[in-house]
Formats: C-alpha cells, sequence, structure tokens
C-alpha cells in the first residue's frame, strides 16, 4: 500500500476542483490554510466566499494517521443536496455517479439514500448520490482506482449544473426557501454526520469540521411550502429515494 500515492492524487484533485469552480464562479479565489496535528499529519483546507456564484465553499484535505481514524477518513459520499429539483440535474448527476462506480452503482446509491436522512423529519437531505465506506474489494489497487474515478467524476458533474442554473433569476422567495433548506444541512451535519460527530468529541480541527455550515440559514417554525409550488414538490418528489436513471 503505497499512502504516498494516494495523499498525491488527492493534493492533485484538490488543486483541480478549486480551479474548476474558481472558473464556474468567475470572481472568487480559494483561501488556502495549511496546518499541523500534534499527535501526526495535518492538512491543506481551501475554503472559497463572497463569489458571484459561490456564496461559501470549502473544499478540504486531511491526512490524519493512527490506530483510531475517523470515519469521514475512510468514506466517500458524494451527494447532492439542491434547493430547487430539476430532473435533468438528477440525471446528469447520477449518470455521472453510475458511470464513475460501474457495477457498485446501486450499492453505493442505497449506502446514500440510508444514510443521508434526517430521521427526526423522516426526510432526505438530497436528492442523492453515493456513499460508501471502508471498501476494500480487490485491495487497494482496485480501491484506489475506484476513488480516482469517483474523484475524476465529482468536479465535472457539479460544474455542469452548476452551469445551467448559477443564471436563474431569484428574488426575496428563493432566497428564504434557500435558507430553509439550508436549515436541514446543518442539522444532519451536526446532529447525525459521523464525521463531524467524531472530529468533535475527539479533540479535531474546528475550523475545517464545521467549514461547510453555511453562512445564513432559517429555521421557521412549522413551515410548510404552499401545494402546488416548486418549493412543496422537492419535498414530495425530489426528496424520496427513486431511480432517476429508469429509462435513460
Amino acid at each position: 500500500m503505497n499512502l504516498d500515492l494516494v495523499r498525491n492524487y488527492l493534493l492533485g484533485l484538490q488543486d483541480r476542483l478549486c480551479a474548476l469552480m474558481e472558473e464556474v464562479d468567475g470572481k472568487a479565489k480559494y483561501h488556502t490554510d495549511e496546518w499541523k496535528r500534534a499527535e501526526g499529519g495535518g492538512g491543506r483546507t481551501r475554503v472559497i466566499a463572497g463569489g458571484t456564484v459561490l456564496e461559501k465553499g470549502g473544499v478540504a484535505f486531511s491526512d490524519v494517521r493512527g490506530h483510531a481514524l475517523p470515519p469521514s477518513a475512510t468514506l466517500a459520499r458524494p451527494d447532492l443536496a439542491g434547493k430547487y429539483g430539476f430532473d435533468e440535474d438528477a440525471i446528469s448527476w447520477h449518470q455521472a455517479a453510475k458511470a464513475a462506480t460501474g457495477s457498485n452503482y446501486l450499492k453505493f446509491k442505497k449506502g446514500c439514500d440510508d444514510y443521508f436522512i434526517l430521521k427526526h423529519r423522516g426526510e432526505a437531505r438530497g436528492i442523492g448520490g453515493i456513499f460508501y465506506d471502508d471498501f476494500t474489494e480487490g485491495g487497494f489497487e482496485n480501491a484506489f482506482a475506484l476513488m480516482q474515478k469517483v474523484g475524476d467524476a465529482y468536479g465535472p458533474a457539479y460544474a455542469e449544473i452548476l452551469g445551467r442554473r448559477k443564471d436563474t433569476p431569484f428574488g426575496a422567495r428563493e432566497t428564504e426557501w434557500h435558507e430553509i433548506r439550508r436549515g436541514r444541512y446543518v442539522e444532519f451535519n451536526l446532529v447525525f454526520d459521523r464525521g463531524t460527530i467524531f472530529g468533535l468529541q475527539s479533540g479535531g480541527r474546528t475550523e475545517s469540521i464545521l467549514m461547510s455550515l453555511p453562512p445564513r440559514v432559517q429555521w421557521r417554525y412549522c413551515h410548510q411550502p404552499a401545494a402546488g409550488t416548486p418549493e412543496e414538490r422537492l419535498i414530495s418528489h425530489y426528496l424520496k429515494p427513486q431511480d432517476w436513471l429508469a429509462g435513460s
């Protein structure tokens, strides 16, 4: 097992993802924060803010070594949690996931559907994607090859969706809904996400652990979108696990 190969690939992937997102945004640039861990290892956290498309975002790399690794060190979980639903986006996202994972797609998709659930609300976090943990089938070479396929597919798949939606007009209603849905993301991250929970409980680097939390968010008491609206359709249709590739 050559860990330097993995490290070099992930650092290169971080570079490519950041360059791609900067290109899509057209304005903002990533700030780089390199850090060391007293117990060994370290990382490189990159955060972008105040862009024309990306209000806030981050791409983090961690090299943490030890006997009790956090769950986030051994898993991949590209999922999509949009605030408005579009069939075209869901289909293209899952097509990219299937192309990257091949015969593992259905298993990884189910893993994603099962993991990204707000159990207290009975609601999915998004339209899914893939999730796998401790994948060792076929040994290191096979697992590393799969990881590279997933990593290489993620950026272009997400950038394609951003390109389609970044110029969509929006107003106060859409902004309010966006911030309400961000609240669901915060709930999941702080209540259920294994990597977040482990990191905070084990004294991990707080700034990196919480970097994905949104800058503005709302919780509205007993908020329900009106029937027949795009907001209601997100809940009733898109946040239900389904076969997005049926007939495609």
